[in-house]
C-alpha cells in the first residue's frame, strides 16, 4: 500500500543550537499520521556519519526528506551521504542563515533540493532572493519544560544576573560578546551587587576567544564564565536563575536562547534587528538601537559586503540600567513575554505548520504531480511572490554571475 514517508535527518544527539532546534521540532511532527523517522549523524571535523542504517521503505512509498542540517555545513554532509532525486523524493532543506547575502558556493547548493524551510521571515527574505523554489517559513518551537525547583549548579548569593548563552564555535564575531562585555563593565564596574554570566561551550576549541575572554575578565569578580556541556535540565535552571537575558548580536537567523528566555518569564535585552524579531518586540522585550554596517573586508565568518547590525553601545548602557533600576516594575513585559512565545511557538502551533505543508506536497505527489508541489506559483505562503520584478531580474543575474565566476575559476 502507497505510504508517505517523512524521514528528519539532523545532529540529534549533538550539543548545539541546531540540534537543540532540530529535536524540538521533530517531537511536533513525530505523532502526525505520517511515518517519521529520526535520521541521526554523528558530525566530525569533516563528515558526517548516518547512523540509522536499517530502514524498511517499501518502492511503492512516497518519501520527504527534512535535512535540518546547517547549509555551511552541506558539503561536509555530502562528503559521505547523497541527496536522493527521484520522482517519488521530495528534498527539504531546513536552513537558517544570519546575513542578506550568501556566498556563491551556496547558492550552487540551493539545486540540490525541492524547498527550503526557514526559521524567521528574516531568513525568508534572504533565501527567497537566490531562489525559484518554495520557501517556507516554519518556526523553531519552544518548549515548555517542567522542571523541580532546585539550585543552579553556580552560586550567586542573592546578585541581579544578566546571563548570555553561546557556543564558541558558533562565530563569536557575530555573537558580539566584545560588546556585551564592554557595556556592562561601562554600567556595572562599580556595583558589586550585579554580575554577568557568559555560558559557552567548546571555548576550549577557540584558543584565540578563550585568551580574549580571559583578558577581557580578568581583575572582574562580576563576569562569570562557565564553559561546560550543561543538559536541558540545567540549562533551564540557569535561565531560571537569571533576571535577564542579554544578547547584543550583530546578526540571527532566529534567535533561540532569546526566546527561551522569554517562555521562562525573564526580561530580554536585544539588538533590534534579524531574526529574533520574529518573536521579539517592544511590547514584549527590549530592542537595543544599532547602526546597519556593511563588511568591507573579510573577517572570520562575516564576509566582505555583508550586512550585520553593530549594537549602539550607549543605548546598550542604558538599557541595562533601566532594567536593573526597574525590574520590579517590569511584570507587564515578562508577562507579555510569555504569552507570545505559548501562543505562537507551541508543540501544537508548529507541528500544526509542518503537517499543513507536508500534507499538501504528499497529496501532490501521490496524484503523481509532484512538480505541482515545486511549482511556486502555487505557493501562496512565499512572500517572495509579493516582490516586484525587478528582484526576478537581480536574481538572474546573481546566478549568470555565479556561473561565469565558476566557469573563469575552472
Amino acid at each position: 500500500m502507497e505510504n508517505t514517508i517523512v524521514n528528519y535527518h539532523a545532529t540529534f544527539s549533538k550539543t548545539s543550537g541546531i540540534a537543540e532546534a532540530a529535536r524540538a521540532n521533530f517531537t511536533a511532527l513525530k505523532d502526525s499520521y505520517f511515518t517519521v523517522n529520526q535520521i541521526n549523524y554523528s558530525q566530525s571535523k569533516s563528515q558526517f556519519i548516518k547512523e540509522n542504517n536499517n530502514l524498511v521503505i517499501d518502492i511503492d512509498d512516497k518519501i520527504i526528506n527534512i535535512y535540518h542540517i546547517n547549509i555551511n555545513d552541506i558539503p561536509c554532509y555530502l562528503l559521505n551521504n547523497k541527496i536522493p532525486r527521484s520522482a517519488s523524493i521530495y528534498n527539504i532543506a531546513y536552513w537558517a542563515w544570519e546575513f542578506h547575502k550568501l556566498p556563491d558556493e551556496f547558492i550552487e547548493l540551493l539545486a540540490l533540493f525541492d524547498e527550503i524551510w526557514v526559521p524567521s521571515s528574516f531568513c525568508q527574505n534572504v533565501f527567497a532572493t537566490y531562489s525559484f523554489k518554495p520557501v517556507i517559513k516554519i518556526p523553531h518551537l519552544i518548549e515548555t519544560i517542567e522542571i523541580e525547583e532546585s539550585k543552579p549548579k553556580i552560586k550567586l548569593q542573592d546578585k541581579f544576573v544578566f546571563l548570555s548563552i553561546f557556543d564558541s564555535l558558533s562565530t563569536p564575531e557575530r555573537k558580539n560578546t566584545d560588546g556585551l562585555i564592554q557595556c556592562f563593565l561601562d554600567t556595572f564596574s562599580n556595583n558589586p551587587n550585579v554580575v554577568l554570566i557568559l555560558k559557552t561551550v567548546h571555548l576550549e576549541k577557540n584558543k584565540r576567544l578563550h585568551r580574549k575572554l580571559t583578558e577581557q575578565t580578568k581583575n572582574h569578580n562580576s563576569i562569570i564564565i562557565i564553559n561546560e556541556n550543561y543538559t536541558k535540565k540545567e540549562l533551564i535552571q540557569l535561565i531560571d536563575s537569571c533576571h535577564s537575558y542579554v544578547s547584543l548580536h550583530r546578526a540571527e537567523g532566529f534567535g533561540l536562547t532569546l526566546a527561551e528566555a522569554m517562555l521562562r518569564n525573564k526580561i530580554v535585552i536585544g539588538t533590534g534587528y534579524s531574526g529574533n524579531l520574529e518573536f521579539m518586540n517592544n511590547q514584549n522585550s527590549f530592542l537595543v538601537n544599532y547602526q546597519l554596517i556593511t563588511k568591507d573586508k573579510d573577517s572570520g565568518f562575516i564576509k566582505q559586503g555583508y550586512q550585520y547590525a553593530e549594537p549602539d553601545i550607549e543605548n546598550s548602557k542604558k538599557v541595562l540600567n533601566f532594567v536593573y533600576d526597574n525590574y520590579n516594575n517590569l511584570e507587564d513585559i515578562k508577562l507579555n513575554a510569555k504569552r507570545t512565545i505559548q501562543n505562537s511557538f507551541s508543540k501544537k502551533t508548529i507541528g500544526d505548520l509542518m503537517l499543513s505543508r507536508l500534507s499538501k506536497i504528499s497529496s501532490f505527489m501521490k496524484e503523481g504531480n509532484i512538480n505541482l508541489a515545486k511549482n511556486n506559483d502555487l505557493i501562496t505562503e512565499n512572500i517572495r511572490l509579493k516582490n516586484n520584478i525587478k528582484k526576478y531580474e537581480k536574481n538572474i543575474i546573481i546566478k549568470l554571475k555565479a556561473i561565469l565566476t565558476s566557469k573563469t575559476n575552472k
